[in-house]
């Protein structure tokens, strides 16, 4: 195809060592390997630019669809494919390439079930009914176990293994585990012919014998009526033969339905089982027919398609098949006679040596070795021990293999997908300390860079993660073309990046790079139709004088961009010891956080909201706050968060929720109650289905009235449009619940969701207030705010007033409500009632 930026894609698509494809984003085929090809059976012009979704069984299926259009990176699924006229069960795993153009791509691997499972299936009851011969099991158990065998490989099959008594020319009931008992019973004295059903037939002519319909067929003729009784339409028989190429009974195959030709996989099947059928016969008969029984065995040993071969107790090769030899690229001159010892790889030659002195005691053994190959190469190998006893001492050990090579490539690739971020394809954490802790062995000195984009989160909440991933693009391909050569750029995960200056001279190299990457990250980048800012807070760290290891160098990098953030974000740091004292990275936060409310280390305050004509109270914001045992106070914004990305926000929500209304309850008992008890709430626990259900709960328990609750949420939240948001706030409205809008006009705004969700309220950020009213712009902006809300009839809240001049400005605005430290700083709700606004 012509698609540039795929050909990495397509060099690994063909070095696969499996069936893999590419689909574009509908689906549709776009490049293949000659695996894929042979599988399918179909010509390349036919597979080219055509949907995938037509060779699979159950199109609607809805576990398919999600395959290709789930937000997951990787994603897995067991399905039918049709091959030819046959379905195929496999395992169907894609992985979605993100292209530099936002184009869409899905790198397809398949699995072919049906072989792996048949073959594991295969050696597995080969190795198990050789055991029953190997200790002389009765030929009736032997016979019905390899019925059974075939009927659960193929389970549209019905089995019957008759016996041929060569003496009287007539064949007699060996095995049929689900033929109807009356049936069972005619099969009894059948003499073979030319034209005695499909299994006399076949007998007598020493051929497979296949009838499609029975009851057309001339070779039933006066036999079908009893067959048709009993729902069997086809019947195919294999005569059995015995190593001399002597008839010893049939194998034969009913189905229920007319059928046409048995497909390959059924007759490779029975053929392997009708040669082991013969096997188990051969066995009851004299001592000479045992020793043709012996040859017969042998020929299985040479033609079988895995490595096969036998060990003499000191660990020397007695025979080896053609597998065997292929695998291995030795001779069997160059084996036989010789120790298995030198041919495994060393660190594997301890767990063979301990199966080999198992098997020597009689214990058959499994385990998973390396070999080398000829030409020095490495070989993976499964090998099962059989030991061969005679007159119960082991003489031998038999051995089957089953060559894993092409398997552990593929998990070996896989494995490599691992130390990458699925979405920007940069180093992930794994590799990237890999790279510090060798970059540690060559260079003296070494830097690295910590970067957490500030605010990300806003970006993802309010335009998608869409939006959130290409940003994030374009960020690691800035940083990429940075640096230089010899620097690693990574990406931890999130919204965090990492970088390795492997070799510096001057310290101030790193702090200038660190520099340069805040100046680039101060442009709006447009994407998907959307200016988006973000800023870097930047943490630098020196090997070896900040950490010896990668782990703790990488530490203290986080704990000096967490310094960037305390101080304001939008910064770089260079770590010192000292920050260790007052620091503590979100890791550390996130386990202390989930057991902050069993040890009572939350808490809440009150700051009053006050109506600015009168002076009088009109509500109480609830603010979370956090004393940690031994770090002390935590910033909310640090720790909510934390909360946010991990999933705690959902408990910690209730908690606030609860303590706040328990407190109003405790004030209303007294009579102190202000009119009103305003909560943050984030948009996390909006997304809960059963956030609002929680809230009339918990007004139900402390006796509150919906009117009394005032929830404010952030302009992100509202514009996120999210059904479950929409539907939860709606309920909420319909109840009497007031919702506020927080930190108005630092967001991105859209005046439809006022007026969609009847918005009560609009706080006016801080930032605006703080300036007023000597700054004109923020006079222009905060003016602008309120007449925009008087106009919609919502009421305007001002948030951080903390002085009289901003006080009187308001209120020259007919800003109706004000919040800030003029009045008090957040309290304990037993302090606040000791104001006297609480007290008039």
């Amino acid at each position: 195809m012509n698609n540039l930026l795929l050909a990495p894609y397509e060099a690994v698509l063909y070095d696969i060592p499996s069936i893999a494809f590419i689909t574009d984003s509908a689906g549709f085929i776009v490049s293949f390997n000659d695996f894929f090809l042979q599988f399918l059976r179909c010509d390349e012009n036919e597979l080219l630019y055509q949907s995938f979704e037509r060779f699979v069984q159950n199109k609607n299926n809805v576990s398919f669809t999600q395959l290709f259009f789930s937000e997951k990176l990787i994603a897995s699924i067991d399905c039918n494919i049709q091959a030819a006229t046959n379905y195929i069960p496999v395992q169907l795993t894609r992985k979605r390439i993100s292209m530099s153009n936002q184009e869409t791509f899905y790198l397809c691997t398949i699995i072919n079930l049906t072989e792996e499972r048949n073959i594991h299936t295969i050696l597995k009851r080969q190795r198990h009914i050789h055991q029953l011969i190997a200790q002389n099991t009765s030929l009736s158990e032997i016979l019905n176990e390899i019925a059974l065998t075939v009927e659960s490989l193929h389970p549209d099959l019905i089995c019957s293994i008759l016996l041929l008594d060569n003496s009287t020319g007539k064949l007699s009931y060996g095995a049929a585990p689900n033929l109807p008992d009356e049936y069972i019973n005619s099969l009894n004295d059948i003499e073979i012919g030319p034209s005695v059903g499909s299994c006399g037939t076949a007998a007598f002519q020493k051929e497979e014998i296949f009838v499609g319909n029975i009851k057309e067929s001339p070779l039933w003729e006066g036999l079908n009526n009893f067959a048709l009784k009993h729902g069997l339409q086809s019947c195919w028989s294999t005569p059995i033969f015995s190593s001399t190429n002597h008839v010893v009974g049939t194998f034969a195959i009913y189905y229920r339905t007319i059928q046409d030709f048995p497909s390959y996989e059924q007759r490779k099947t029975v053929d392997a089982f009708s040669h082991l059928a013969g096997v188990a016969i051969e066995n009851k008969q004299t001592k000479k027919e045992l020793m043709e029984r012996e040859k017969w065995f042998h020929s299985l040993f040479y033609n079988n398609i895995d490595p096969v071969y036998s060990l003499n107790l000191e660990g020397e090769f007695v025979e080896v098949n053609e597998a065997t030899v292929q695998v291995s690229g030795y001779s069997r001159h160059e084996l036989i006679g010789h120790s298995f010892i030198p041919y495994i790889h060393p660190e594997d030659l301890s767990i063979s040596l301990e199966a080999f002195e198992r098997s020597k005691q009689g214990k058959p053994q499994t385990i998973e070795i390396r070999i080398f190959h000829q030409s020095k190469s490495i070989i993976y190998l499964t090998v099962t021990t059989t030991p061969v006893v005679m007159d119960g001492n082991v003489t031998n050990i038999f051995v089957i293999g089953k060559d894993m090579t092409a398997q552990k490539a593929y998990e070996t690739t896989i494995h490599e997908m691992a130390y990458h971020d699925p979405l920007t394809n940069l180093p992930n954490r794994r590799l990237f300390e890999k790279k510090v802790n060798e970059a540690m062995t060559t260079h003296q000195e070494l830097a690295v860079l910590y970067i957490d984009l500030d605010r990300f989160k806003y970006v993802n909440d309010t335009f998608g993660h869409e939006v959130g991933d290409d940003l994030l693009l374009t960020i690691s391909h800035l940083l990429q073309t940075n640096v230089n050569k010899d620097a690693l750029v990574a990406r931890l995960g999130g919204d965090e990046f990492t970088i390795l200056l492997p070799s510096i001279h001057e310290k101030e190299c790193a702090i200038q790079l660190a520099e340069h990457i805040l100046s680039l990250l101060q442009q709006s980048f447009f994407i998907r139709g959307h200016y988006v800012h973000v800023t870097p807070s930047i943490g630098v760290a020196f090997y070896p004088n900040d950490g010896i290891n990668s782990h703790l160098l990488m530490k203290h990098a986080d704990i000096a961009m967490y310094e960037a953030k305390k101080k304001g974000r939008n910064r770089c740091c260079v770590y010192e010891p000292h920050m260790n004292e007052s620091a503590v990275t979100s890791y550390e936060l996130e386990g202390a956080l989930r057991r902050a409310i069993q040890f009572n280390e939350l808490s809440l305050v009150y700051q009053p909201i006050i109506h600015m004509q009168s002076k009088k109270l009109t509500a109480v914001e609830a603010l979370v706050r956090w004393n940690h045992s031994t770090l002390g106070p935590i910033p909310p914004d640090q720790f909510i968060t934390i909360a946010e990305e991990n999933g705690f926000i959902h408990p910690l929500g209730y908690w606030v929720l609860e303590t706040a209304f328990h407190q109003f309850s405790v004030w209303q008992q007294r009579a102190q109650a202000p009119p009103r008890i305003a909560i943050n709430i984030s948009v996390r626990q909006l997304q809960n289905s059963h956030f609002a259900q929680d809230v009339i709960q918990l007004l139900q328990k402390y006796n509150l009235s919906a009117s009394s609750v005032e929830l404010e949420v952030t302009e992100s939240t509202i514009m996120k449009n999210e059904k479950i948001v929409v539907e939860n706030l709606s309920q909420l409205k319909e109840i009497g619940v007031s919702i506020s809008i927080d930190d108005f006009g630092t967001g991105y705004s859209s005046l439809s969701y006022l007026k969609r969700f009847s918005v009560n309220k609009l706080k006016i950020d801080r930032s605006f207030v703080s300036d007023l009213p000597q700054h004109g712009f923020s006079s222009t902006i905060t003016s602008a705010l309120i007449s925009l809300a008087q106009q919609l009839n919502i009421e305007v809240v001002a948030e951080g007033v903390e002085t009289d001049e901003q006080f009187e400005f308001l209120k020259s605005l007919h800003c109706e409500e004000a919040q800030g430290y003029l009045f008090s700083h957040p309290l304990p709700g037993e302090e606040l009632m000791k104001k006297e606004f609480f007290n008039p």
